[in-house]
């Protein structure tokens, strides 16, 4: 159970990474729609 929670942790982390990322680069988003 505690295995399902941490890498529930590091998805949750690596999305708002991504969607910070995406925030700084908007125009990236554009060029590449498959990052999502």
């Amino acid at each position: 159970m505690n295995k399902f929670i941490l890498v529930c942790a590091t998805l949750v982390v690596l999305l708002a990474a991504t969607i910070s990322a995406n925030a700084a680069k908007p125009r990236g988003l554009l060029k590449n729609p498959g990052v999502w």
